[in-house]
């Protein structure tokens, strides 16, 4: 996932909305398939959407600038166990992740010596039916991203991490806590990461050395980040996207240019690599991976060809850049290749680019895409049609959660959790009334719905429903 400034950042499980059908009136009744609300938990900040482990709801939230993981009973709302934890080196930007099977939740806590050494954590196993510990590693580390199955074997849970012999892949077993760090020495302690899909950075800068990691923790190959892009300027300092399809790695690494002020959309690249040796089997100039919908890369593959320059203060961090001859072309391509399958050209499509225009999902396939104009075009991710948006579309908007974790090494307030999810139009106004099942995110029990937005956790149970936009949203199950 990329952490650069200029990529509008949205979750892979962005929601689907049911466009809904106009009634006659200035009222206009529509249906949709949605939830009736049945109860919200605003008692405090959630910082991911939930996930259904064990008939709970399970997700962290914040309270009282700390974070914790916590199970909410799905007939009520209700809290019924919590667990301090700790985001310890998490990249800043970088959204945190809850690793879970079909029983249990594994996640970081503080350590014994995390007071004195903000960030250095273990790992814990808890039932997330009963919150009854399993069991924690009886080893402390600091870890750089967010625990996962390892790729390929779903025994084990791994993240970048460093122990006191250097920068390590931390390796643990799910049934045991036994910790692993199969990592090579000579790296760099602290400042290497993961980049996904089973490559890692490691750390160093001269040259900068991406490393890949085979299911049982074995180094498969160690590349510069110049090699795997043919010469290209690049570097993962400046960002990341990494997928896997099949026999080949597609992503791409932050262009390398050191003018924080200005930035030439054009200049980013995409790399396809065979995963088992290294070799670069194609490289794809002046294509962004994804199109700034994180998501999209991993359901479709999908690239943007964008033109145009980004330039903003770099000592105002509040600075919302000015992006001047904008444009950009959707493309569905082959993995295996590189080869092009469509083109949608999309105009000026600003959404894909900043947070100050509207990104909408409003089908399972299609976004409505703002542009610099105040106009929208949908698109199809899958057919690549375009179309107006009507006045019936109806979707979902993301919006930023940020969160605090006091005994998270780094900038805490720059820490990210999951985006808010919020019912919209395709220009991104509100819409006062739930008519659309966000049936791609959140957590589903049964036929309770989970979700979580700036109000807080909401739960629903699905059905028909009738809606009355613009008088306050009168919901009714059917």
């Amino acid at each position: 996932m990329s952490s650069d400034r200029w990529r509008r950042m949205l979750l892979a499980t962005l929601v689907v909305a049911t466009a809904c059908r106009a009634g006659e009136g200035d009222a206009r009744l529509g249906r949709a398939v949605g939830p009736r609300v049945d109860w919200t938990n605003a008692n405090v900040h959630w910082v991911t959407q939930p996930q259904t482990v064990a008939g709970r709801f399970v997700a962290y939230f914040e309270r009282n600038r700390r974070l914790w993981v916590g199970a909410v009973d799905a007939p009520t709302g209700k809290v019924s166990w919590e667990y301090a934890a700790s985001a310890s080196f998490l990249t800043p930007g970088v959204a945190i992740d809850l690793a879970h099977d079909d029983r249990h939740v594994y996640f970081a806590v503080p350590a014994a010596s995390n007071v004195s050494a903000p960030g250095v954590v273990g790992v814990v196993a808890v039932d997330a039916a009963s919150g009854t510990e399993i069991w924690t590693t009886d080893t402390s580390f600091l870890l750089l991203d967010s625990l996962t199955t390892c790729p390929g074997d779903d025994t084990m849970l791994c993240a970048s991490g460093a122990t006191s012999g250097g920068r390590r892949e931390i390796r643990v077993a799910k049934g045991t806590g036994h910790v692993s760090t199969p990592l090579p020495d000579g790296t760099t302690a602290g400042t290497g990461r993961s980049l996904g899909a089973g490559l890692h950075d490691l750390g160093g800068r001269d040259p900068e050395l991406i490393a890949a990691i085979d299911p049982s923790g074995r180094t498969l190959w160690t590349k510069t980040a110049s090699e795997l892009f043919q010469g290209r300027l690049v570097t993962s300092d400046h960002g990341w996207n990494w997928d896997r399809h099949g026999d080949i790695l597609v992503g791409s690494l932050g262009w390398g240019d050191s003018d924080p002020s200005s930035f030439d959309l054009s200049q980013e690249s995409i790399a396809g690599v065979d995963a088992a040796t290294g070799s670069v089997v194609w490289v794809d100039d002046g294509a962004e991976l994804g199109c700034g919908i994180v998501s999209l890369s991993r359901q479709e593959s999908i690239r943007c060809r964008r033109t145009g320059t980004a330039t903003s203060d770099p000592d105002d961090p509040d600075d919302v850049p000015v992006v001047t001859g904008l444009t950009v072309v959707m493309e569905r391509f082959d993995p295996a290749t590189g080869a092009t399958l469509w083109q949608a050209d999309l105009g000026a499509a600003l959404s894909l680019v900043l947070d100050t225009a509207p990104l909408v999902r409003v089908t399972p396939t299609e976004f409505a895409v703002g542009r610099d104009d105040g106009t929208s075009i949908v698109v199809d991710i899958v057919s690549g049609h375009t179309r107006p948006p009507t006045l019936d579309d109806v979707g979902w908007c993301a919006s930023t959660n940020v969160y605090v974790d006091s005994l998270t090494s780094g900038a805490p307030e720059n820490r990210r959790g999951d985006d808010y999810l919020t019912q919209c139009r395709p220009d991104g106004s509100t819409v006062f009334a739930l008519t659309a099942s966000p049936v791609e995110t959140g957590a589903r029990l049964g036929q309770t719905l989970a979700w979580v937005d700036a109000g807080g956790m909401h739960a629903g149970t699905t059905g028909w429903v009738r809606w009355r936009a613009r008088t306050g949203g009168q919901v009714t199950n059917r």
